[in-house]
């Protein structure tokens, strides 16, 4: 009986990179890089800005251009984005406004 040897190597086509910003993402953005450069992936990096506090009183909603949460967190991510250790992978940003499962 002939023997049938199957490929069993990993496929890694993008790599999700949630970030809050933190001291704590940062540790674990070398992990997310190094596989990327090992499988030739590209890394998504996400963030989620946190929905306004909900008022007693209806009101519209807070255009993006006088919400200083989601100014910081676009400001915040154009630095992450063009940071040194990004520059030689494939990226690219995922920025929303909402709750995290959203």
């Amino acid at each position: 009986m002939p023997s049938v040897q199957a490929s069993l190597r990993l496929s890694l086509k993008n790599i999700l990179f949630a970030t809050d910003f933190s001291a704590a993402s940062d540790k674990a953005l070398p992990y997310a890089l190094a596989l990327a450069r090992s499988y030739e992936s590209t890394v998504i990096v996400a963030h989620a800005v946190p929905p306004e506090p909900v008022m007693g009183v209806p009101m519209e909603p807070v255009p993006e251009s006088f919400d200083l949460e989601w100014n910081r967190a676009q400001k915040r991510m154009n630095s992450f984005m063009t940071s040194n250790p990004l520059l030689d992978i494939p990226h690219q940003a995922i920025l929303q406004q909402g709750e995290l499962w959203n």
